[in-house]
């Protein structure tokens, strides 16, 4: 992935160092909002209402993948706090998006011994960061009780994660909320 500025899209590509939009690599876009709160991420097609009169079937129709809804948090009082909502990756060229999984991050416990709050990672992760994180089932998806972890997200070394996931969740999926947790945000601490 490449990213032009602080607060600019990201180009996702399968090839390092090729980021040509529409080229064979190309994966696709992963768009913020001014503040960085919110993230939008786009598969490889082209974005309706931005190229007209091309020929049939000569590229397909951009599509809305997920969002990553992060929580204001500008002077890092408290911990990360998001949402991820991912959408029918077959929709019927309709321009309502259809949800099919809801994913909030599992909040950190704080611990007294430590004086900070924490999460396990079962081993994965060997360095402190608010950059590390669990994403569960969110409640309005109807598992309350559920606390199991479906993408995990921690620190190893410096400038090194682990990413961790499961289905639903794809590599491309997975990889953009990584991006979201590690790049720049004006207002989330």
């Amino acid at each position: 992935a490449i990213r032009k500025f602080e607060n600019s899209e990201f180009v996702l590509s399968r090839k390092q160092g090729d980021f040509t939009m529409f080229g064979k690599h190309f994966l696709g876009v992963l768009k913020p909002n001014f503040a960085g709160t919110w993230f939008e991420l786009f598969d490889y097609g082209y974005e309706p209402g931005q190229m007209t009169n091309l020929p049939k079937g000569f590229l397909p129709r951009q599509r809305h993948m997920q969002t990553i809804d992060y929580d204001s948090n500008f002077f890092a009082e408290k911990p990360r706090s998001f949402r991820v909502t991912l959408y029918d990756k077959n929709p019927k060229q309709t321009d309502v998006d259809k949800v099919t999984h809801k994913f909030e991050n599992l909040p950190p416990k704080y611990n007294e011994q430590r004086g900070c709050y924490t999460l396990n990672f079962f081993g994965r992760v060997q360095k402190a960061s608010a950059r590390n994180f669990q994403l569960k089932r969110s409640v309005e998806s109807g598992d309350e009780d559920n606390e199991e972890f479906m993408l995990s997200h921690g620190k190893c070394s410096s400038n090194n994660f682990n990413l961790d996931y499961r289905a639903p969740f794809t590599p491309f999926g997975a990889f953009a909320i990584s991006l979201t947790a590690i790049g720049k945000k004006r207002a989330v601490g």
